[in-house]
């Protein structure tokens, strides 16, 4: 009887806690299902600038950010997200091009500028002071949507992350950002859940039978 309390416990708990990290996604309209960039800051390259929401290629639902600045400059879109100084975060985001003279990146942690920080050129973060930038793809060929993901350890109550784009012939398509903490999180939580649960259960029992 034990053991199938223990499995029952352990199943319903694990949904529970998966269902409760797929509901805690730290970015505000991550699939800009909004039809627009609520939630976001956005910062228009200087010249030549070309992004938004559009139903022309999202991954799922029905919109995603496009971003085809035509003069080889980005621009932004940022989100400052509430961070625990310690914890871990798992980013995960779906990104599709379908032309080269192109480059995106995506910076967690820095500040935009009103003034260049540096020319990128394949590593150097326009417009972006500090941070982390960890991906700047230079040229890359058509390629159908992809994900990419990354984890970050919060050194601050607030966290910036950023994406910025050019695409001269075309367009970069953004969608699905999701920012968590990391699953390996949950685990003690769980445990806890489940030896909590027996140990009530156990109790209920025990009360049942005096």
């Amino acid at each position: 009887m034990n053991l199938r309390i223990l499995s029952l416990a352990i199943i319903l708990i694990g949904a529970f806690a998966v269902s409760s990290k797929a509901q805690q996604n730290l970015v505000s309209n991550g699939g800009f299902e909004t039809d627009n960039f609520d939630g976001w800051t956005t910062q228009n390259a200087p010249d030549g600038s070309d992004f938004g929401v559009t139903t022309t290629m999202p991954y799922e639902g029905t919109y995603s950010a496009e971003f085809g600045g035509v003069s080889n400059q980005f621009d932004y879109i940022s989100q400052a997200l509430d961070t625990v100084i310690g914890t871990t975060y798992y980013v995960s985001f779906e990104l599709a091009n379908d032309q080269t003279d192109n480059e995106f990146l995506a910076n967690i942690g820095g500040v935009l500028q009103d003034t260049p920080a540096g020319v990128s050129a394949g590593g150097v973060d326009n417009y972006i002071k500090g941070g982390t930038t960890y991906l700047d793809l230079v040229n890359t060929p058509t390629v159908p949507y992809s994900q990419y993901q990354t984890s970050f350890t919060a050194t601050s109550s607030t966290t910036n992350l950023i994406f910025g784009g050019y695409n001269v012939p075309s367009f970069y398509y953004l969608d699905d950002v999701v920012v968590v903490p990391e699953p390996s999180q949950y685990g003690l939580l769980v445990f806890l859940a489940v030896v909590g649960f027996i140990g009530w259960r156990r109790f209920s029992c025990s009360s049942l039978t005096i």
